[in-house]
This record gives C-alpha cells, sequence and structure tokens, in this order.
C-alpha cells in the first residue's frame, strides 16, 4: 500500500502534465503539397472536378480492388464516391466546385472527417499551372490525438504528392 498510492499520484500527474501540454498543440493540421503542370486549367479541372476521371490518375482510384463506387449528384449535383480499402469504407463527398478550386471531405473509416482542397493556379510559366492539394484535419482535445497530429503531415503527405504527380504524368502526356 505504501508504494501504490505514490505511484498512482505519480501516473496522475503525468497524465495531468501530458494533456496540458498537448493543449499547446494545435487542433487543425494543415498539410499541403503542390506541383506545377504543363496543361490548360480546364484540361486539369476536368481531371480533377470529375470523380469518374480520378482513375486516370489517382493511385486509390486507380487500383480496380477497391471497387469504387460514384453516386452521381447527391449533394447539390455534386458527387460522391465510396469504396473498400484494407477492411474499412471510405467515402470522398464533393462540397463545392469552382473556376479554380475543388473542395471535398474525405471519410475514411472510424477516422474524424478531413476536409481537402485542391487548387489550381496560373504560375508565370507560359501555359503552366501551380496544382495544390491542401488537407485540413481537425483534431479533438484528446493528448493521443494532438500527438498524433504532429505525424499526419509526414504520413499523408506523400500520398498527396505522390497524386499530384500522377495526374502531372496523366494531363501532360
Amino acid at each position: 500500500m505504501n508504494i501504490l498510492k505514490p505511484l498512482l499520484v505519480g501516473i496522475f500527474g503525468l497524465f495531468i502534465v501530458v494533456t496540458l501540454i498537448s493543449l499547446f498543440i494545435p487542433s487543425r493540421i494543415n498539410t499541403i503539397r503542390a506541383v506545377p503542370i504543363t496543361a490548360s486549367r480546364q484540361a486539369i479541372m476536368t481531371q480533377v472536378a470529375v470523380l469518374e476521371n480520378w482513375k486516370n490518375w489517382h493511385p486509390v482510384f486507380k487500383e480496380a480492388a477497391n471497387n469504387i463506387s460514384i453516386l452521381p449528384g447527391t449533394k447539390n449535383g455534386l458527387q460522391e464516391a465510396a469504396w473498400s480499402s484494407r477492411g474499412h469504407e471510405s467515402r470522398i463527398v464533393m462540397n463545392k466546385i469552382d473556376s479554380t478550386a475543388v473542395y471535398f471531405t474525405l471519410v475514411s473509416g472510424s477516422e474524424r472527417p478531413s476536409d481537402h482542397v485542391i487548387s489550381i493556379q496560373p504560375t508565370d510559366e507560359p501555359a503552366t499551372q501551380q496544382v495544390q492539394w491542401q488537407s485540413i484535419t481537425h483534431l479533438r482535445w484528446y493528448p493521443w490525438e494532438k500527438f498524433s497530429g504532429i505525424f499526419i503531415e509526414k504520413i499523408s503527405g506523400p500520398g498527396y504528392e505522390e497524386a499530384l504527380n500522377s495526374l502531372k504524368a496523366y494531363v501532360e502526356k
């Protein structure tokens, strides 16, 4: 009993310290990747704004094993895609499309939804567009979620970069 009380107090104190430190970690994590593509904005938007065209360039959509189903016009005429991969369901829901960007939400398994924007901006180079993929992940206040947020950019960033490079290769050919 003499050892148990200080041990419990120490564990509780450590939990409080870790929780307080986690409150200083942002609850919104932005992951941004960009790539220049030599093509017209319209050619790029045709690939990005229509989910059926994602099979041409997006690695997940290229895999036939994922059984991706595209649901037409579910919200304000915008598309939604659903698939199963590694035992969990995922969905992309288009939220808004304008002349320079596509806004969508990714819901993957039991994870919290993340907001994404693929935007296209002209560059100084003739006929070259800067295509940027921005992901915004919202974290809860839980210490384990906040500390895992430190690694989100390193985990998801390469996937966005791979998708953009695949889009570049497809559009430029």
